[in-house]
């Protein structure tokens, strides 16, 4: 059975008929001419006559048999046939290349990679120079294929498995392109690859979508053994303000790829110091969780590595992270008068924490401060001058945050303060419970985490509820930290002006008659943690994989000052530029990026992080079926690859015999010209 590749051309046949049309409409414009005596036709012999009119048939029949073969041969006629296995009907090959991290595995003492070059050597050797061949890598193919020069291969000794994910959307656009740029007889496909492939990763979908005139190839690289393999899918550390000389916990969700049992250890690093560790036992094919605690020794940002024992794939056995650990804090506390319950906690914290709290009056904010503290709480305001104002304004615009306790002076007196740094006047009316009757907090377990988490452990969740008898409600909503029962704000937090602080309110004065929060054990803690998080510099950190764009932004830094990108444990800072964004600087990383933790650093200074992992997405399972294929699949391995191929294309193309008649038409046709025109030939 004859197929046509360009079966698009066949269109072009209605021009057969053009000799045709020519004959008939030259036909009509046949002349009488009158003479003026018919003794000359009696010369015209009638045997001349038909033989004309048959040349003139066989003129029309010879081009309209020309057009017809010249067609036929742009349309690439093409036969079905196993008489000469591996020669004939040209080929378009796409190979799709597995470079995705999963491709270091290694098994007797090969890598999967290794492998996969040499059987793609073996398949690049059963093409001719009039092929079509093209290369895919599955972590980052083209957008616009190009043909293989197979006389050139020099590229395949530079390739190598890389870190990255696979982008098998991206490869079956090119797939599909490549085969529809050169529509040859023969269309083959070879996946090279180890073949644990995530059906979320590769929809199956998209192999059943592949044309059936397809012919698939699933090269497999390694022998089916025992593939032992333990991956760390996320490593996070979930407490929102991390302290010097405290407990912090990282947790870490572990995935078994082996379906046997698998012992192993977990471990976190420093640098090469390493900080816990824990032995694990990992169930065929199942997850674990593990939790590894430590105590920060010093303030500032570590970069972390939780890591596994060594299996058959290292490259998931790492993961990345950063945490910025607090330090000392200097606390301003300005008041002109404190109740006894207040100073005596403030007192336990200055004693017991790595706050260093002072208590000042007024009258100091009339003076400039030379030594800025961390954090400025005031707590019941009187009525302060413009002068004040503004140096409380200046004191935010450093990034540094304040703390406002209104107490029982008059609102206005904190409202005009607060509309100073934020530009609104949030506090309204005292409320009070009436008769004996009390608002409380919400419990422990619903909310209100960050300031009782420390409490909240075990046995001591249920922890006994505060009495508020008065706050002052909020006429402007701003974020609510603390809450109480009824639905109203006992502690919210306002962003100033200048956008870089914050102005946090207590709605509740620390004062008998109000609540009794200094009567309960939970009321130093929940001071402790407002200060630590009034104080903590939010440092601007990022996370994400080896395939993502990854973009951070700096508050506060300019185009002119130095900046540099270094690499936890490298010695020399790699190039990085910034852009200039409305507060700031923005520093993008283009994909790929080597997994690692990255630090941004000005003047000595670290102002940013980055943590870049390998994915492992990749090797979750359910697997991709390949059979959900519609056309002819094989799977290719052994010795016999380059046999098993060239026994398996048949076909021959035609176009060069259409070529070959449309000729002879062509000559036959000046042969009956010349007869028509009665000269010899």
């Amino acid at each position: 059975m004859i197929h046509f590749l360009n079966s698009m051309v066949l269109s072009a046949l209605a021009a057969a008929a053009i000799p045709l049309i020519l004959h008939l409409l030259n036909k009509r414009r046949t002349k009488t001419i009158p003479f003026s005596s018919l003794r000359f036709l009696k010369l015209l012999e009638s045997k001349r006559i038909r033989h004309l009119r048959l040349y003139q048939l066989l003129l029309i029949a010879l081009r309209t048999l020309f057009i017809v073969f010249l067609v036929l041969a742009f349309a690439r006629p093409t036969v079905q046939t196993t008489l000469i296995p591996g020669q004939g009907a040209q080929v378009t090959a796409v190979i799709v290349l597995d470079d995705s991290y999963s491709m270091q595995r290694i098994s007797a003492l090969k890598s999967a990679f290794a492998s996969a070059q040499k059987k793609l050597k073996s398949i690049l050797s059963t093409f001719s120079d009039k092929d079509n061949v093209f290369l895919l890598k599955a972590s980052a193919p083209s957008n616009n294929p190009q043909p293989l020069e197979l006389n050139n291969l020099k590229f395949l000794r530079h390739l190598k498995a890389t870190e990255r994910s696979p982008d098998f959307r991206a490869v079956f656009r090119s797939v599909q392109k490549a085969f529809k740029l050169y529509p040859n007889m023969n269309k083959e496909l070879y996946w090279i690859s180890d073949f644990k492939l995530n059906r979320a990763e590769l929809p199956e979908s998209f192999i059943e979508k592949l044309n059936p005139k397809i012919r698939l190839w699933r090269v497999p690289v390694l022998a089916e053994t025992p593939f032992w393999n333990a991956a760390i899918d996320s490593a996070y550390v979930s407490e929102q303000l991390i302290e010097q000389g405290q407990p912090l916990t990282v947790f870490v969700a572990l995935r078994n790829d082996a379906q046997q049992t698998m012992e192993t250890r977990v471990h976190l690093f420093n640098g090469q110091k390493r900080l816990a560790m824990q032995a694990l036992t990992l169930p065929a094919g199942g997850q674990v969780n593990a939790k590894l605690v430590f105590v920060p020794e010093r303030a500032g940002v570590l970069p972390l590595r939780v890591e596994l024992d060594n299996d058959d794939l290292p490259t998931d056995n790492i993961r990345f992270l950063h945490v910025n650990v607090s330090g000392v804090l200097k606390i301003a506390v300005v008041a002109d008068a404190l109740p006894t319950s207040l100073r005596a906690a403030l007192r336990t914290l200055n004693d017991r924490s790595p706050l260093q709290i002072q208590i000042k009056p007024y009258r100091m904010l009339n003076t400039r401060l030379e030594q800025p503290p961390d954090v400025l709480v005031l707590y019941n305001p009187p009525l302060l001058s413009a002068e004040t104002l503004n140096a409380l304004v200046r004191f935010a615009s450093t990034g540094r945050s304040l703390i406002l306790f209104p107490g029982s002076a008059p609102a206005e007196y904190s409202n005009r303060l607060a509309a100073a740094l934020v530009g609104s006047e949030p506090l309204g009316a005292i409320q009070q419970a009436a008769g004996d009757g009390s608002y409380f907090l919400m419990p422990v377990k619903r909310g209100n985490q960050i300031f009782f988490n420390p409490l909240a452990q075990g046995k001591q969740a249920h922890i006994s509820q505060p009495r508020i008898y008065k706050y002052i409600s909020l006429a402007t909503q701003g974020q609510s930290l603390l809450t109480l029962r009824n639905g109203s704000s006992l502690l919210s937090r306002y962003a100033t002006k200048q956008g870089r602080s914050f102005l946090y309110i207590w709605g509740s004065a620390p004062e008998d008659g109000w609540n009794d929060l200094p009567m309960h054990g939970l009321f130093v803690p929940a001071l402790h943690r407002l200060f630590m998080m009034a104080g903590s510099v939010s440092l601007p950190m990022r996370t994400g994989t080896v395939d993502q764009n990854m973009r951070i932004i700096l508050p506060g830094l300019r185009l002119d000052q130095p900046l540099q990108l270094w690499k936890n444990e490298e010695k020399t800072a790699l190039p990085v530029s910034g852009e200039a964004v409305e507060g700031g600087l923005s520093v993008a990383l283009q994909a790929p990026i080597a997994p690692g933790n990255y630090r941004l650093r000005t003047n000595e200074k670290v102002v940013g992080a980055f943590a870049v992992n390998v994915s492992s997405a990749e090797l979750r399972k359910p697997y991709v079926r390949f059979e959900r294929f519609k056309g002819d699949s094989f799977l290719l391995k052994g010795e016999q690859m380059v046999q098993s191929i060239l026994r398996a294309r048949t076909g021959q193309e035609l176009w060069y015999l259409f070529v070959s008649l449309a000729i002879i038409m062509l000559i036959l046709e000046i042969v009956v010209v010349k007869r028509i025109e009665g000269k010899a030939f």
